[in-house]
């Protein structure tokens, strides 16, 4: 969260624009937009990374309970206390941030538009060597790292002992997310595999 808001779109939509989000909106504890300028307003206010006066309460931490709960609430996997993978918190914390903004009609105003780009993908029949462009919006490039490149062997490879014991006892909602999280695995093989031919 600190890295995002050291974007200036976030910064200005969340932490300059807060005094108007926190006098508009009518329902604080439910609003993605007032937890979100709270949030900003800690980060960036400069208040909790001073010195405390003297006689003054030692409030030098950030805890943004109710911004995690609000982020949270539905979600499987966020509204646990586990610790979470960095990437699929910020794809659902930007797809929030999304639909807040749709169901306001505040689409040209998204903030997280500085991390979307366009990808090109190339397809060439092996026959009769025609090709075919497609275009589409993405947010995040994922650089597929191997693994026999790992610093850390050691601890892959005890990660995905764990892991493998996990999948002896599969529902039908962790088969799923594994089968998406498979497809795009193979979505971003077949990618790369594309980019490294051109």
């Amino acid at each position: 969260m600190q890295v995002l808001f050291k974007i200036p779109t976030f910064a200005d939509r969340f932490y300059r624009g807060a005094k108007k989000i926190f006098e508009t909106d009518p329902d604080p504890a439910n609003s993605f937009f007032v937890q979100m300028a709270k949030l900003g307003h800690g980060l960036l206010s400069g208040e909790y990374s001073r010195a405390p006066k003297e006689g003054e309460d030692k409030k030098t931490w950030v805890r943004p309970l109710m911004f995690k709960s609000l982020v949270g609430r539905g979600h499987p996997e966020f509204s646990t206390g586990r610790q979470q993978d960095a990437l699929e918190y910020l794809q659902h914390l930007l797809g929030l941030l999304e639909r807040n903004l749709r169901s306001r009609g505040e689409t040209n105003d998204d903030p997280s538009r500085v991390f979307s780009f366009q990808v090109e993908e190339k397809l060439q029949c092996t026959s009769s060597n025609c090709v075919s462009f497609k275009n589409f919006s993405e947010k995040m490039l994922l650089l597929p790292i191997p693994l026999d490149k790992a610093l850390n062997k050691a601890e892959v490879a005890a990660f995905q002992a764990i892991e493998a014991t996990k999948s002896e006892g599969i529902s039908c909602r962790s088969l799923f997310h594994s089968r998406t999280k498979k497809n795009e695995k193979e979505k971003q093989r077949q990618f790369q595999k594309k980019f490294d031919s051109l």
